[in-house]
């Protein structure tokens, strides 16, 4: 081998060390040789191109897939020299895009000229967890999440937001311990007491100095939260600063009353009826009805508050009305249905209407005698009875009367129910027919018939035995017997017999005195 291709070697051969990362290059003594001073060879000169075809030999050329699997998209590919027989690539040897880091470590496979470098977005915060605690109340007030950088190692008290109602005891760097940063909180004092100076400029002297509670942040009170002493008013209206705990508030002297005018104006008439002067109070806008009088003969048309205008005041008046309608209403009784509603004048102050002054609707009777109030809705409500007459029921057998009775009735009522109507006692009613005409003489006649059997009364005097009187009775159909109690006697004669009287004859006797 001549000296240029020993030398050609030798290069190719530190070159692969180099890109091996090896310091150690394996060449023969011979080949060495060619380098020392001793050497009979001739010098040459130096060959670039001797170098170039070495590298040639020794190394290959591949491409690095830089691709974000998150994203699915390639991130970056760019060329990288290896040794020619070199089949991975160790991730210590590469460098990710910006904003990336690769995703596997160790040696990375080359396949047909290509490396797959999985990578990701390089993380640049973490969450934590902020405990809200209370050591007043010994319990955690809330928990809440809090992103940082992902390198720190305590978070500032000016980036935290305290619970409602709450505040943080310390102010600075909070240390992150295992994802969790303790935050201590207390109740957050919510008001201040500051003291209102009334000053009167006029007479030079405080007139009083009261405390009041305002916002903890108050830095004005408002005038129209504040009440001036008694006879004076606040000078300024609006917001007055709050100075080391002190708010100035001037005040003066108030003016009591003013004088305005009423105009009391008929709106029927369209003209003035009266103004006079009136007194209110010096902040008055409006005065109340209640402390007006409208001149004589009439009345104010509305109530409640007038409005001061201009030192004015328009009260509208109408003439007074003397008198006033009511409804009366005629009921048999409170439940009942309404008999009747008239209209009735009445004065115009009245409350009580005296039934002596009403007159009953047709075929009634006022029921009550007196007064009868007037209702809030102008109602009167009147009882009233239905006249009345009485009608004589005569009842008899085979045109023979064996009783009689009386009935109530309306004064109209032109017939009687026979559902009134009960027959005498062991008699049944024989007439049909739901009613009874009443006649002229105010009768109604009904045909009954005797109930059961008819025994024979023979009265003989105890004494003589002599018959003084005889009569019938009716007895059940089924009777055998009849007591004596039961049998009635003639009048003028009392009941000797006693016990009871057999009644299968149909006949007997019954003995009495006089």
């Amino acid at each position: 081998m001549g000296l240029k291709e020993r030398r050609k070697k030798i290069m190719a051969l530190m070159l692969a060390a180099c890109v091996a990362g090896t310091s150690v290059v394996p060449v023969a003594a011979s080949d060495v040789s060619v380098f020392s001073d001793g050497t009979d060879a001739s010098p040459e000169a130096f060959d670039s191109a001797d170098v170039d075809s070495a590298n040639v030999a020794a190394q290959k050329t591949i491409y690095i897939n830089f691709y974000d699997e998150e994203a699915n998209t390639q991130v970056k590919e760019e060329p990288m020299q290896v040794p020619a027989d070199a089949t991975s690539v160790n991730a210590s040897s590469l460098t990710a895009p910006e904003g990336y880091e690769l995703v596997l470590s160790g040696d990375l496979a080359i396949n047909d000229g290509y490396v797959y470098a999985a990578v990701r977005k390089v993380a640049t915060t973490k969450t934590v967890k902020i405990n809200y605690y209370s050591e007043e109340e010994k319990k955690q007030i809330v928990e809440v999440e809090f992103t940082v950088d992902k390198d720190a190692t305590s978070v500032n008290t000016s980036k935290l937001t305290a619970p409602e109602g709450y505040e943080l005891v310390l102010s600075g760097d909070l240390a992150i311990n295992d994802g969790y940063v303790y935050a201590a909180v207390r109740k957050v004092a919510t008001t201040k007491t500051v003291k209102i100076n009334y000053y009167s400029e006029e007479e030079k002297k405080q007139i009083a100095e009261v405390e009041f509670t305002v916002d903890k942040d108050a830095t004005s009170v408002n005038t129209s939260k504040l009440t001036a002493p008694e006879g004076y008013e606040l000078v300024l209206s609006g917001d007055l600063a709050i100075n080391d705990g002190y708010v100035y508030a001037a005040v003066r002297k108030v003016a009591t009353t003013k004088t305005v005018k009423i105009n009391y104006y008929s709106e029927e008439e369209k003209k003035q009826i009266a103004e006079v002067e009136f007194t209110v109070d010096k902040d008055a806008t409006s005065v109340n009805t209640s402390k007006l009088t409208a001149p004589e003969g009439y009345e104010l048309v509305l109530s409640g508050d007038l409005a001061i205008n201009d030192g004015y005041v328009y009260a509208a008046v109408r003439k007074v009305a003397t008198t006033k309608t009511e409804k009366l209403k005629y009921y048999p009784d409170r439940k009942g249905n309404l008999i009747a509603e008239v209209p009735m004048t009445v004065d115009k102050d009245a409350t009580y209407i005296n039934t002596g002054k009403l007159t009953a609707p047709d075929g009634y009777t006022i029921g009550i005698v007196g007064d009868i109030k007037i209702s809030q809705n102008n109602k009167v409500y009147i009882t009233v009875d239905q006249n009345k007459k009485s009608v004589t029921v005569i009842f008899k057998e085979s045109g023979k009367v064996v009783s009689s009775k009386k009935l109530s009735v309306v004064a109209t009522a032109k017939y009687v129910n026979m559902s009134r109507i009960t027959a005498p006692d062991r008699y049944q009613i024989v007439t049909t027919g739901s009613k009874l005409k009443i006649s002229k003489n105010n009768t109604v006649t009904v045909e009954v018939k005797k109930l059961g059997k008819t025994i024979k009364v023979i009265y003989r005097l105890a004494k003589t035995n002599k018959i003084v009187a005889t009569g019938e009775i009716v007895v059940d159909k089924k009777a055998t017997s009849i007591k004596a109690s039961e049998v009635p006697v003639p009048a003028g004669y009392k009941m000797v017999t006693t016990g009871s009287c057999s009644v299968k004859t149909k006949k007997i006797e019954i003995y009495v005195k006089k």
